[in-house]
């Protein structure tokens, strides 16, 4: 194998590193190539580039980084004026100053080689990589649903998930991934989201649909929800967060139906913190949740029967991180989960599939003649109708209105390209030449004297 095209599928991501072999006087760093004559020439970058653009975007930024680490003389951004230094993490009690099946493994799909830095990372400091959670039978081809980060070196497995028993209201799709470090002690996992149903009149629903159970706010749900997830663990506290319900309190209302009877819909979010243990160690775990609340009261009016009460629930994705106990960082969990987004085309398409599949229903509930099963299946298509829509406001609504919410920063992203979402409870935000990021509130932090990797200072989106 010719070494130009070894470089080729090396730095494409292709070719394993026992694969390359050199001859005299090769020079090696992460398996490239660093003479010059190895370099892809602009003509067969070319040749790439009319088959595949983003490979090429790809090879380009490749050879940059390795001329540059074969010149030896990187240049780094100056630093600027000293600033805080990050915050630590937490103990095991929430900060009180905090506001705020079949699944396939797969790896992220960009060509991203991280490189090993030669030096530790700064206190307070976090470097993450971008990675994709793909939908890759949802439609006619595989499309990438959200993008997070989660720290270099862990994998991620898992994605948007399609069946025939992906639950209630989920209209047969579901979101299931999870990221865990190497020795699987710490990990991130977004939690698929779950709809149920209660009454006071009639029982369980025939023949299956929603699960039957009374929980009546965020609280409950996050008790039945390590309950049936998380044998063994024990909730050791709990907390409201209002922050994360903010964005849905439009959703609120109370319409009264006359004789005392009523309609009530609300949104709440809370987050517990769990005692568990995995694989023989003890963990924490920090679970946050919103659930959208939706109750019908009728009062029976006659004086000869009992009030009739129909209540259904919605919760949103949640989101689990998890550390050996004394280890769980929470800012550096509200940091991950803050790097959440929906991709724009994925995020267009689920909601025209939504709207079709939310007509589908309301045509069929009209079709029915029981009065009180056409009132819950009513009450339960509004509340996933207006839950489905709600669920993609953050990047729907303003930039500007969606920061504030999120608790991010908006930055341009050179390596990805279009602008990337991350914390703003960090000063500085860096990319380094392999793709990955690190934030700090050192201001004098530099990559390439503090890791041995060079970078640039990402700059704010106007």
């Amino acid at each position: 194998m010719g070494k130009r095209l070894a470089t080729i599928l090396l730095i494409s991501g292709f070719l394993p590193l026992a694969a390359c072999s050199g001859g005299e006087g090769d020079a090696y760093e992460d398996g490239a190539y660093y003479a010059e004559e190895d370099f892809i020439s602009e003509e067969e970058l070319a040749e790439i580039e009319a088959a595949d653009p983003e490979m090429a975007a790809a090879l380009r930024r490749e050879m940059t980084a390795m001329r540059q680490s074969a010149q030896g003389s990187p240049s780094s951004p100056a630093p600027t004026s000293p600033t805080m230094m990050a915050p630590q993490g937490a103990g095991e009690v929430y900060p009180a100053s905090m506001n705020n099946n079949g699944i396939e493994a797969r790896s992220v799909r960009r060509p991203q080689n991280i490189a090993e830095p030669s030096k530790p990372l700064p206190d307070g400091a976090y470097r993450v990589k971008r990675v994709e959670i793909i939908d890759r039978s949802g439609f006619e081809r595989p499309m990438t649903a959200y993008t997070m980060m989660i720290p270099v070196g862990w994998q991620g497995e898992g994605g948007v998930v399609w069946g025939q028993n992906m639950g209630c209201g989920s209209g047969g799709y579901n979101t299931n991934f999870s990221a865990s470090s190497p020795d699987g002690a710490s990990g991130v996992q977004i939690i698929p989201s779950f709809t149920w149903v209660w009454n006071n009149f009639s029982g369980p629903p025939q023949g299956g649909g929603c699960p039957f159970v009374q929980i009546g706010g965020v609280q409950q749900y996050l008790q039945y929800l390590v309950s049936q997830t998380r044998p063994g663990a024990q909730i050791i506290d709990f907390r409201p967060r209002a922050d994360l319900a903010e964005p849905y309190k439009a959703l609120a209302s109370n319409m009264p139906l006359g004789g005392g009877s009523e309609m009530r819909s609300w949104v709440e979010a809370g987050e517990v913190l769990v005692s568990g243990n995995v694989n023989g160690a003890e963990i924490r775990e920090t679970i946050a949740a919103v659930v959208y609340m939706n109750y019908s009261l009728m009062r029976d009016g006659t004086g000869m029967g009992a009030d009739m009460q129909i209540l259904s629930g919605s919760a949103m994705p949640a989101y689990a991180m998890r550390a050996p106990s004394g280890q769980l960082d929470f800012a550096f969990a509200e940091m991950i989960r803050k790097t959440i987004r929906t991709a724009p085309e994925w995020g267009q398409r689920i909601a025209r599939y939504n709207a079709k599949i939310s007509a589908t229903n309301r045509q069929g509930a009209r079709a029915r003649s029981d009065i009180i099963a056409k009132t819950g299946n009513e009450i339960l298509d509004m509340q996933m109708d207006t839950w489905r829509k709600n669920s993609r406001s953050f990047d729907y609504t303003t930039r500007e209105s969606s920061e504030a919410i999120r608790g991010v920063e908006t930055y341009n992203d050179p390596y990805y390209g279009g602008t990337v979402d991350l914390d703003h409870s960090y000063d500085n935000a860096w990319q380094l030449n392999d793709g990955s990021y690190v934030l700090t509130n050192d201001a004098m932090f530099e990559p390439y004297r503090d890791l041995g990797i060079d970078g640039q200072r990402l700059e704010a989106a106007q």
